[in-house]
């Protein structure tokens, strides 16, 4: 099952650098730039644990996307020493463009019969939510599931 589940997320992510290109953004920058919610700035360090890289490479990437007007820097106000990233109204759109080019369904899912279509949208909800409960701990190795 896991197999499975690895050959068709490496299948899915072989498409992804032909759909990353159509933006002139590499990954890591938008990866970075899907983890900002409109008009809820994210302090870089955080932008950095979502996206896996360290503090001090994201500062290349916000550099880059803050060129490109999609971002800006700026001091969080109680703490003049953490910077802050927030979207522009052109990371806006963009986010929104990307996010929804990605929210696409794959062309086998579009094979499915509604009621599998139905069952596969449970099963994923059940396994993002169970991420989401027990997120993987500093050795990037996921606990055993509960009783096992």
């Amino acid at each position: 099952m896991a197999r499975a589940y690895f050959d068709l997320f490496m299948h899915r992510a072989m498409s992804m650098p032909n759909v990353i290109g159509d933006y002139g953004l590499s990954a890591m920058q938008l990866r970075a730039l899907c983890v900002i919610m409109p008009h809820e700035p994210k302090s870089m360090r955080d932008v950095a644990e979502r996206i896996g890289c360290a503090p001090s490479n994201l500062t290349g990437v916000a550099d880059h996307l803050e060129s490109r007007k999609l971002v800006v820097r700026m001091n969080k106000a109680e703490d003049r020493r953490t910077k802050m990233l927030s979207l522009t109204p052109a990371g806006v759109a963009l986010r929104a463009k990307v996010l929804s080019r990605f929210s696409e369904p794959a062309p086998w899912m579009l094979a499915l019969s509604p009621e599998e279509q139905r069952q596969l949208l449970a099963i994923l909800q059940k396994g993002l939510a169970y991420e989401a409960a027990h997120p993987l701990p500093q050795n990037g190795h996921p606990a055993p599931p509960p009783g096992k």
